[in-house]
C-alpha cells in the first residue's frame, strides 16, 4: 500500500473505530497499518494536537492537515530566528 495522508487517516480512524469496538484483532491490525504510514500518521496526529478549528479525526482532509503543518512549521522556524 502506498504511504501518504490519506492513507494515514484512514488507518488512524480504523484504530479508533476497533479500539471503541473492543475489537482486539482488528485493533492489532489497524495499529500496524497506523504503523505501516508513518511519518504520514505522525503529521496527521501533530496538525491535530492543538488545534483551535475544532478539526478531528472524523473531519480531518489531508489538505487541512498540509497547511496546519505549514502553519506549525513557519511558527518554529519564526521562533528558531528570535
Amino acid at each position: 500500500m502506498m504511504k501518504n495522508l490519506t492513507h494515514a487517516i484512514a488507518a488512524l480512524r480504523a484504530q479508533v473505530k476497533a479500539r471503541h469496538a473492543a475489537d482486539k484483532q482488528g485493533l492489532f491490525e489497524a495499529t500496524e497499518a497506523v504503523k505501516a504510514q508513518a511519518p504520514f500518521t505522525q503529521q496527521v496526529q501533530l496538525a491535530l494536537v492543538g488545534n483551535t478549528e475544532g478539526m478531528t479525526l472524523s473531519k480531518v482532509t489531508p489538505s487541512w492537515v498540509k497547511k496546519r503543518n505549514a502553519r506549525v512549521d513557519e511558527v518554529k522556524n519564526h521562533d528558531d530566528a528570535a
